[in-house]
């Protein structure tokens, strides 16, 4: 959390300072689809890969710095996240981003079947990513990123002599994903200031 936290202050320190073609009260509105590995952690260790469908609403608070809530929902899952991102302009035509957030649900949508339903979870994630200008408005948005789940719970039978028995012990899963998709971004608009007669 430490290293997390240490980047995202050196990206806050350096967006002041970088030129970015968005401005203040700029919305982005995107989708994406992510392919994910699943891994769990522990004992009884393993990968998994799928796909799930996200949603954001992104606002400017400046040239480069973007607060984005984000959902992700499938099946009995729900899983809502706030994100904040540094947008670094590239060139004309596109942008580096620096994305980092934490996030609740009841649990995180696994192939076809939610995992860990009725329990709390906490998201914690950071990526980077670009986004690649068709348009003015029209983005196509690619994304790397690493989210850590906490507070799951699973339910394991073991054996012993005397049969069968079930325990519940808290796990720890991570998500390494690839996103893309689209945004669009509401420019706002400007007002013209009227010249003034000599």
């Amino acid at each position: 959390m430490n290293k997390k936290l240490t980047i995202l202050l050196i990206s806050l320190f350096i967006s002041i300072f970088v030129y970015g073609d968005f401005n203040k009260g700029d919305k982005e509105v995107s989708f994406s689809l992510t392919a994910s590995k699943v891994s769990r952690a522990g004992e009884y260790s393993y990968n998994y890969e799928n796909v799930n469908l996200f949603f954001r609403y992104g606002y400017f608070f400046n040239h480069v710095l973007e607060l984005e809530p984000e959902l992700m929902a499938g099946n009995d899952s729900i899983l809502f996240s706030t994100n904040l991102n540094i947008n670094l302009r590239v060139n004309e035509k596109s942008h580096f981003f620096i994305i980092t957030g934490i996030g609740y649900g009841n649990s995180f949508n696994f192939g076809t079947l939610p995992l860990w339903e009725g329990s709390n979870l906490t998201a914690v994630n950071i990526g980077v990513g670009f986004k690649f200008n068709f348009s003015e408005s029209l983005i196509f948005r690619v994304e790397l990123r690493r989210t850590e789940y906490y507070g799951a719970e699973e339910k394991i039978w073991e054996y012993q002599p005397s049969g069968y028995y079930e325990r519940t012990e808290k796990i720890h899963y991570y998500t390494a994903n690839f996103m893309f998709g689209f945004s669009y971004i509401f420019k706002i608009k400007k007002e013209k200031k009227s010249e003034e007669a000599l």
